[in-house]
This record gives structure tokens, C-alpha cells and sequence, in this order.
């Protein structure tokens, strides 16, 4: 669990605060905004409406110095953050702690796991502390049903792994090679019939990144 990080809601710790989409109840006071909508402030920075995941990409490059093939020039122009203005950040910044508080702008983007996965980062190579705003659950609760073959897709061989009672349902042998489908993706894999496992979810091992919720739907072609 070494990759474990923490976001949370909690007491800010440290004097600058840097605050992500739009929040004109906090005070202007050693803070500084990143938000579509101007809010008078002298400490701001304007993005372009829906390019959140963008906007935290470069946060990540400019307080993280890493080591990623990022097309910076690319993010800059579609999210309208200069390098200018980064370099202004990283002034209100300095060599001090600060907060990093996301709100429902990000929290609730459709590519929200993409701005959480650099959050972590962030959390864990800069002086950020990263706290999320606090949003009310929703109480219209709707669940997704998963009939059918399902699968837990993470990174590894091209191999699907499953129960006697999994094999069964999806009329397979240990050693089949089959094409499947899953949301946008196709791939080939072999089979693997494993008697540890139990129940009807197999485990789908691909050789790409899959940034999604990890159970899908799966069909044999």
C-alpha cells in the first residue's frame, strides 16, 4: 500500500492556499484562483471551461519537476494558462508549504481519475497539502447493473483469468485464445482457467493502460 495517498477535508495547515475552479467565498487574502470566471481578484489565473485535467497536468510540471513527456505547449494553449502566469504561481508559492483545495469544478469533471492520479503526485513531490471541497452526496441514488460476463481489467499478460463456474458461463478451456471486447477496447487473450479463484468475475490482464473503473463488461467475439 506504498502508493496510498491522502486527500481529505481537514484544517489548512499553512498561510497560502491555492484554490482550483471557482470559489468566491474564500478570501482573497494569501490565496491565489484558478477559475473561468473572473472574480476580481489580483492573484488569479483564467482557464478555459473544461480543461481542468489539463490545468492540473501543468500544476504537476511546474511544483513536481518531473520526468514526463508531456506536450506542455498543447496544454498551455487549449487550457489558456501561460507560462507566464506559471511562473507568477510559483512566486505566490516560493519555497513555502501550501494548500491545494480542489473543488467541484474538478472534483466533478468527467475525467475526475485522471485529476486525482495527479493530484497524488503532486501530494507526494511538492509542499502541497491537497484538500477537496465539501460537496453533499447526491440521495437520488442510481446503480449500474453488470449482468452478463464481467471482468476486473488491470495491467499485465494478455491473459484472462477465471473460476470453474466463470468458464462454464463463458463456455471456455483452459488455453483458449479469444478476441474480446470491453467499452472502446479489443483485445486477445488467452484463457486461463484458475481453481483458486471463485464466483463469475474473471481478471483480465492487458498490456495498456486502462484508466477506467476496472470492472467491465466483457463479450467473446
Amino acid at each position: 500500500m506504498s502508493n496510498l495517498f491522502e486527500i481529505k477535508v481537514s484544517k489548512m495547515e499553512s498561510n497560502k492556499t491555492v484554490v482550483l475552479g471557482y470559489a468566491p467565498s474564500f478570501s482573497p487574502k494569501n490565496t491565489f484562483f484558478f477559475s473561468p470566471i473572473h472574480l476580481e481578484h489580483h492573484s488569479q489565473i483564467n482557464y478555459e471551461v473544461g480543461t481542468e485535467e489539463g490545468v492540473i497536468a501543468l500544476l504537476y510540471n511546474l511544483f513536481c519537476k518531473p520526468e514526463m513527456n508531456l506536450d506542455l505547449g498543447y496544454l498551455s494553449a487549449e487550457s489558456n494558462v501561460g507560462e507566464e502566469e506559471l511562473e507568477e504561481l510559483l512566486g505566490f508559492v516560493s519555497e513555502e508549504p501550501f494548500n491545494l483545495v480542489l473543488t467541484q469544478d474538478f472534483l466533478m469533471h468527467p475525467s475526475l481519475q485522471q485529476i486525482l492520479a495527479w493530484t497524488k503526485l503532486i501530494a507526494k513531490y511538492s509542499r502541497a497539502q491537497c484538500l477537496i471541497e465539501d460537496i453533499p452526496p447526491k440521495q437520488d441514488i442510481k446503480l449500474s447493473e453488470y449482468n452478463g460476463l464481467v471482468a476486473r481489467v488491470q495491467y499485465g499478460g494478455d491473459t484472462l483469468a477465471g473460476s470453474l463456474q466463470f468458464a462454464k458461463l463463458a463456455k471456455l478451456q483452459d488455453g483458449d485464445q479469444i478476441m474480446i471486447t470491453y467499452g472502446s477496447y479489443q483485445d486477445q487473450v488467452v484463457f486461463k482457467l484458475n481453481t483458486r479463484m471463485r464466483g463469475t468475475i474473471g481478471i483480465l490482464e492487458v498490456q495498456h493502460d486502462f484508466a477506467d473503473y476496472p470492472y467491465q463488461r466483457i463479450r467473446i467475439l
